[in-house]
């Protein structure tokens, strides 16, 4: 039996046959079933931080503008989440959409490359090569101590 033809994705323009992978009919198109996932993972992170001034439109032609100048969706859901929910900068200031994504992005991937290095280096490292050990604390008896002399400067008459 012949396999019905391609189908190409809503989301990430990846072409598949549907009798091979899960997917999600929308309207007339087709969408694998993990990229409408990532999309609804952006769409719900952008309506809790905007709020009143979210806008499924604009980020749904943001979202296939940045997937056809070869971002993926996993991307860009971790850097909106780094940059509203980890920094904690200012949705408000997003007009309701993720424009912002394509400034950020390399300022992400720059510190993602730092926690994997320092992942990788503090990986063979135990806690108690970073902990210091308890200074000895040393008394003296008393027995040991003199009282200074006391100097008398002058008598008075």
């Amino acid at each position: 039996m012949a396999k019905k033809p391609q189908v190409i994705c809503l989301y990430c323009n990846n072409k598949f046959y549907r009798e091979d992978e899960e997917f999600e009919q929308i309207g007339r198109r087709y969408a694998h079933k993990k990229c409408v996932q990532e999309v609804d993972k952006i769409h719900q992170l952008m309506q809790e931080k905007c709020g009143e001034l979210y806008s499924k439109n604009k980020i749904d032609a943001q979202i296939n503008k940045f997937t056809k100048d070869g971002y993926e969706l996993e991307h860009i859901w971790e850097t909106i989440n780094w940059w509203f929910g980890i920094r904690g900068e200012d949705a408000s200031k997003a007009n309701g959409g993720i424009g912002i994504f394509p400034h950020v992005y390399p300022d992400y991937m720059q510190e993602k490359i730092k926690k994997s290095k320092y992942k990788e280096v503090l990986q063979d490292q135990k806690i108690s090569d970073f902990i210091d050990e308890p200074k000895k604390s040393y008394t003296i008896s008393k027995k040991y101590i003199k009282k200074p002399k006391r100097v008398k400067l002058f008598e008075l008459p």
